[in-house]
């Protein structure tokens, strides 16, 4: 498999070469610190994955638009909304992930590979099946991060979280039908902190939205509640799927 990293940030590079080397992969890494050196690259060669950067000093990731479609790229940023995964969307990027101070951007690339070549991969990172396309979401990644890879703790936080998560969003649309602001506040401040927990950043996004501009149109209102519910919906069946890997680990 030939991937190509576009990166400046050389501390990013050598953390990514290190995180090969352990995982083993039977990769090619060829690397690019501009978007001048990529472009010579990608114009001769053809690559299963670009991994890219998307600011980089002589320009930005979207100066690779040609290439896009002959080459899966996963874009990395330090802040990416809604905004850029729509426009990463319709330009065709495969995947767009945050890139974070813990490098987990990393571990999620890896599994991806991982899911490309076709080594096991990790059961903290689950492929979300009712997605068009494939895509990772890195719930338990994060979980496993941020709870020092502690699975029992783990298991009830997800446990917990499948339980509550869809009480409160049933809480979140009767408090919008019967226009119940002060519930409808705070219950967006409770999944918010769900969310959170969870490592759902799109999905913490959104609750904050509706927490903090609680939109003065009903139509507003219901829409974001609707995208909200469909949005946890997939990342329920991801984590449901995932549950009885890691209740019986060793059944693996």
């Amino acid at each position: 498999m030939n991937i190509l990293l576009i990166e400046d940030n050389e501390i990013d590079r050598m953390a990514f070469f290190r995180m090969m080397e352990k995982e083993d992969l039977d990769c090619n890494l060829e690397v690019a610190e501009n978007i001048s050196k990529a472009k010579n690259l990608l114009s001769q060669f053809e690559y299963q994955l670009v991994i890219c950067d998307l600011n980089l000093p002589d320009g930005t990731a979207f100066d690779l638009s040609t290439y896009f479609v002959k080459n899966p790229f996963v874009l990395l940023s330090g802040f990416v909304d809604m905004e850029l995964k729509d426009k990463a969307k319709r330009a065709g990027i495969y995947e767009v992930i945050s890139k974070t101070s813990d490098l987990t951007q990393f571990s999620i690339i890896i599994e991806i590979i991982k899911h490309k070549t076709g080594k096991k991969s990790n059961p903290y990172y689950q492929l979300d099946l009712q997605a068009n396309n494939e895509k990772y979401v890195p719930i338990l990644g994060h979980l496993k991060l941020t709870f020092d890879n502690n699975p029992a703790y783990i298991v009830e936080i997800i446990q917990t979280y499948l339980s509550e998560n869809p009480k409160l969003l049933s809480r979140l649309s009767i408090a919008a039908e019967i226009e119940d602001k002060q519930q409808i506040v705070k219950t967006a401040h409770k999944l918010k902190s769900g969310y959170m927990m969870m490592g759902l950043k799109e999905l913490e996004h959104l609750a904050t939205e509706i927490e903090i501009n609680l939109p003065a149109k009903n139509e507003d209102l219901d829409h974001q509640i609707q995208d909200i519910i469909e949005k946890s919906h997939k990342s329920y069946l991801s984590l449901k799927a995932a549950l009885p890997e890691l209740e019986n680990p060793n059944n693996t």
